[in-house]
């Protein structure tokens, strides 16, 4: 996931739901977006087309590198809130397990 700065407005389809939780969409971050599904690594191509796309999952629709608060998360599904991160060997340094754990802090934090 990439962070960037949130533009925290709730989706249209989320306004009238009184409180139901969501993760706010980032139309910031839509370019950016855009770009990391064209450059997916191994891995993430794997788990989109073998696992995830077509609702071959269980029936459930999952959405590939959305933004989402200050981040982009490989893959979303907003009927779960369930972020799935495919992270490599990119994510092993110690700085980045800390950002990776502020992450994880922040997106949880939509759950309540």
């Amino acid at each position: 996931m990439k962070k960037t700065k949130a533009n925290h407005k709730s989706p249209p389809d989320k306004e009238d739901l009184g409180g139901f939780p969501y993760i706010p969409y980032n139309a910031n971050n839509t370019e950016l977006a855009k770009k990391n599904r064209k450059k997916s690594t191994k891995a993430e191509k794997i788990m989109w087309n073998e696992v995830l796309r077509n609702r071959k999952l269980d029936g459930i629709k999952f959405h590939r590198q959305k933004p989402l608060d200050e981040y982009i998360a490989d893959f979303y599904s907003s009927e779960l809130m369930l972020v799935i991160e495919i992270d490599g060997e990119s994510h092993y340094s110690t700085e980045v397990k800390e950002n990776d754990k502020e992450r994880t802090l922040i997106l949880n934090s939509h759950k309540n």
